[in-house]
């Protein structure tokens, strides 16, 4: 999702830098909400501006009110933001999956560091080997529940 692809009546859930995240509708080049207000003018490609960035966009479904932009129920999810790992913040140990060059042929294996310089920064062990082995790619196991802190 680009900027231009927002269109007049989408709600934008907004995180802002250390304030609670909000919902508001695009209305020109503007965003309002409750209490709140965004002007969109500086708002760059990739939806983000002033210390604040979109991580979801909902169409209206049914919205009747303006109160409806808090409603799920009322609101079609059309685009999420993906989160990033912050691999220095996972644990030690943590169930994972690894490979180079496809993804189709992951090693389920244990991890250990990220060494974002090395060209194979992904320090994992895993059943092939005792000593640890390094990979280009990983992904948290999807058996793992992934915590909100190991997000950046």
């Amino acid at each position: 999702m680009r900027k231009k692809d927002l269109k007049d009546g989408m709600i934008i859930e907004v995180e802002r830098s250390n304030l609670p995240t909000v919902r508001l509708i695009k209305l020109g080049c503007r965003a309002v909400g409750f209490n709140i207000s965004a002007n969109l003018t500086s708002m760059t490609d990739n939806l983000c501006w002033e210390g604040c960035k979109v991580v979801k966009i909902f169409k209206n479904k049914v919205m009747t009110c303006f109160k409806d932009i808090n409603n799920d129920n009322r609101l079609e999810l059309i685009w999420e933001r993906e989160r990033v790992i912050d691999w220095s913040k996972v644990p030690k140990w943590t169930l994972i999956q690894a490979w180079d060059e496809n993804e189709k042929y992951t090693i389920d294996s244990l991890f250990v560091a990220y060494e974002p310089e090395l060209r194979f920064g992904f320090i994992v062990v895993d059943n092939k080997y005792d000593e640890p082995t390094g990979y280009k790619h990983c992904k948290i196991h999807p058996s793992v529940e992934i915590k909100e802190e190991w997000y950046k």
